[in-house]
């Protein structure tokens, strides 16, 4: 193996052991030999013993699909710096760079300030309004920085 793969096969190993890590850690403690009994049986679909049911109960409903959604949303994360780094030409550039964050945070404080009723789209007015405020900035920002027709990305 050359020496040039050799930083991304130390990633996949950190990110290995961090998956392990979010399914092995929680409110239950599940020790590494239960977790690698439970992860073979699973493949190789054989029945799992009844002490070990409910630690692969805990695992399938809870901290699977919590160490997905993480990991989503690290990728997400990731494609979105790299989206803003790649329009200004900027190495340190973030959502604080326009102002997106700060309009999102205005949305969402706006949003609070309303009694909304108990139910899912009164849940979901709060992350709704951020995300609404966060466009109308970007749009805002972008019809301020306009030079005629173009938008210039660098100085």
């Amino acid at each position: 193996m050359t020496r040039r793969f050799l930083p991304y096969l130390w990633t996949l190993l950190f990110l290995a052991l961090a998956i392990l890590l979010s399914i092995a850690i929680g409110s239950v403690f599940i020790p590494a030999t239960d977790l690698w009994q439970i992860l073979f049986a699973w493949l190789s679909g054989k029945p799992l013993p009844e002490p070990l049911q409910i630690f692969a109960f805990i695992i399938a409903s809870i901290r699977l699909p919590r160490t997905a959604l993480i990991l989503l949303t690290g990728a997400a994360l990731g494609g979105s710096g790299a989206a803003y780094q790649g329009l200004f030409r900027n190495p340190l550039a973030d959502p604080y760079l326009i102002g997106v964050a700060s309009g999102a945070g205005l949305g969402a404080v706006l949003a609070m300030n309303v009694r909304w009723p108990y139910t899912f789209w009164g849940l979901m007015v709060v992350p709704l309004a951020a995300f609404i405020s966060a466009m109308l900035t970007v749009f805002v920002v972008y019809m301020l920085a306009r030079v005629g027709k173009t938008v210039p990305t660098t100085n």
